[in-house]
C-alpha cells in the first residue's frame, strides 16, 4: 500500500475524506489481507479482503448503506487510500458479505485484536487497575420496520447492543447487536465466552484487571462465570477481579451480608435443593432454586454426519411449490421447473431442559433449490428450427434460481422438538445463451 506524503503542490486536488489515508494504514497494520484471504479464498473475482476494507472505509465516513459505495467506484483516492485492487459494486458487496457473514464476524474480531497488538496501543490503568467496562446502550430506530426492532428500556423502539471497553482509552473488545427488548443479562454468558480470551490476549501479564458492570448484569449465572474466570487467571499467575452493582430485587437489604443465605423455615425445606445433571443452583432470589444450565461443553458431536440429496419435484412439498408457481402471472412463460434438496444431518448430544439430562439430537443443514426457466427461444436470423426434428443456431432462455440454507436441530426426546432454527434465501435472475449444432 502506498504511504501518502504531505507536501505543497501547485496542482489543486481536494478531497473531503482525507482521513481515509489513516484508515488504510490501520487496515495494513491489522493485516486484513493475511487474515481474510487465506481463510476465505476466491477462485476468481474480487478478494474478500477488498470487500472488508471497502465496508470499513464506508463506516469510517458514517455511511452504513451498501448503496453508498457507488459514488466511490471511480474515486482514485478511495481506492489507493484503502489499498484496493478494485472498488466493489453495492449489489456484489451485499451478496458476498451476506453469504459469509458468520465467518467474517470471527475474522473481524481477530483484526481488532491485531490492530491493538501490532500498533502497540497503550492500555492505561486507573488507580492501579486496567478496567474492562461492560454495558448496553440504546440505538433509537423509532418509526422503522427493521428486523428485531422492539421496545427498549429507555422507552423507545430500537436495538440494545452490548459492548465491552478496555482501559482509560476505551478500546472496544466486543460489540454485538441485540433486539431492543433483549435484557442485559440474557444469554450474556456467551458474550463472556468470546470476551474473556481477548482480555487474556491483549492485557499485559503483570496488569491487574478489574471487570466492571452495572446492576443489569447482577445474575448468579454471570457471577459464577466471572468467578471461574478469576480462577483461570489465578492459575496463570495473573490478577482478575470483578465488580458488579447489586440489584436488590426483593431481598432484605438490612440482612444482606454479601452471601446468599438459605432459610429452611422460610423456604419450607430442610436443605438446599440437589440439582440434577445439567442444572445449577440459582441463588439470585430469596431462596435458592434449581435452574437449567445449557452447558456448551456438553453440546458436542456424537457420530459422523450423513449427506443426502434428492429431487423433490414429485414430493408433496414440490407439488405445493409447483402449485404456487402456477398462480404467478409469469408461469405461462416460465414453464420449466426444478426443485432439489441437498443437505447433511450431524448427530450430536446436549443438555435438555425438559429432561434435566443429556439427550441425542441431529443438526440439519438443508439447501433447497428452486429453478424456473423459459424454453429455449431461437434468435431470429441466427437459428433454424424444424419442430420435433432439428434445432440449430443460437438460442436464449431466461432463468430465475432461488436457493439458500436452512439450519435447525431436531430431537425425538427433548421438548421443544425443533430449536435453533435459522436460514437465508438468495435469488438470482439470469439470461443464458445457448449454441446448438
Amino acid at each position: 500500500m502506498p504511504r501518502f506524503e504531505v507536501k505543497q503542490s501547485a496542482k489543486l486536488n481536494l478531497t473531503s475524506y482525507s482521513g481515509l489515508a489513516l484508515i488504510g494504514q490501520c487496515c495494513q497494520a491489522a493485516q486484513v489481507e493475511a487474515v481474510i484471504d487465506p481463510r476465505l479464498p476466491v477462485s476468481q473475482g474480487m478478494r474478500r479482503s477488498d470487500l472488508v476494507k471497502s465496508v470499513v472505509g464506508l463506516l469510517s465516513l458514517g455511511k452504513s448503506d451498501f448503496e453508498a459505495i457507488e459514488p466511490f467506484r471511480g474515486d482514485r483516492f478511495f481506492k489507493e487510500a484503502l489499498g484496493l485492487a478494485k472498488v466493489p459494486g453495492s449489489v456484489w458487496m451485499r451478496q458476498r458479505l451476506d453469504a459469509r457473514a458468520a465467518e467474517l464476524r470471527e475474522l473481524t474480531d481477530e483484526l481488532s485484536l491485531r490492530l491493538l497488538e501490532r500498533t502497540e496501543a497503550p492500555i492505561t490503568a486507573h488507580k492501579g487497575y486496567v478496567c474492562a467496562d461492560l454495558d448496553t446502550f440504546v440505538m433509537d430506530n423509532s418509526d422503522t420496520k427493521k428486523e428485531a426492532v422492539s421496545r427498549t428500556y429507555q422507552g423507545v423502539d430500537g436495538y440494545t447492543p452490548i459492548a465491552l471497553y478496555l482501559g482509560n482509552e476505551g478500546w472496544n473488545l466486543g460489540l454485538e447487536l441485540r433486539a431492543g427488548s433483549h435484557h442485559s443479562a440474557l444469554e450474556t454468558e456467551y458474550f463472556f465466552e468470546r470476551a474473556f480470551p481477548r482480555l487474556r490476549r491483549v492485557c499485559a501479564a503483570d496488569a491487574k484487571l478489574l471487570w466492571r458492570a452495572d446492576s443489569g448484569f447482577d445474575s448468579a449465572r454471570l457471577l459464577f462465570a466471572l468467578a471461574d474466570e478469576r480462577d483461570r487467571w489465578a492459575a496463570l499467575g495473573r490478577s482478575f477481579d470483578y465488580l458488579t452493582k447489586w440489584n436488590p430485587r426483593r431481598q432484605d437489604k438490612a440482612g444482606w451480608g454479601g452471601l446468599c443465605v438459605y432459610d429452611p423455615d422460610k423456604c419450607g425445606k430442610n436443605a438446599p435443593p440437589r440439582c440434577k445433571y445439567c442444572e445449577e443452583l440459582d441463588s439470585s432470589g430469596e431462596c435458592p432454586t434449581c435452574k437449567f444450565k445449557n452447558d456448551p461443553d456438553k453440546d458436542r458431536p456424537d457420530g459422523n454426519p450423513r449427506i443426502f440429496g434428492f429431487d423433490a419435484s414429485k414430493t408433496g412439498l414440490g407439488e405445493f411449490i409447483t402449485g404456487a408457481l402456477k398462480k404467478l402471472p409469469v408461469h405461462d412463460a416460465f414453464t420449466k421447473q426444478k426443485f432439489k434438496v441437498d443437505g447433511s444431518a450431524s448427530p450430536r448430544e446436549r443438555c435438555c431442559e425438559s429432561l434435566g439430562d443429556v439427550t441425542h439430537y441431529e443438526r440439519f443443514e438443508v439447501g433447497p433449490l428452486v429453478e424456473i426457466a423459459t424454453p429455449d427461444i431461437p434468435l431470429p436470423g441466427y437459428s433454424f428450427v424444424y419442430p420435433g426434428l432439428v434445432e440449430i443456431g443460437l438460442f436464449v432462455k431466461a432463468k430465475v434460481t432461488a436457493g439458500g440454507t436452512i439450519r435447525f436441530d431436531y430431537s425425538r426426546n427433548c421438548s421443544p422438538i425443533f430449536s435453533n432454527g435459522s436460514g437465508q434465501v438468495v435469488m438470482f435472475p439470469a439470461v443464458e445463451g445457448i449454441l446448438k449444432a
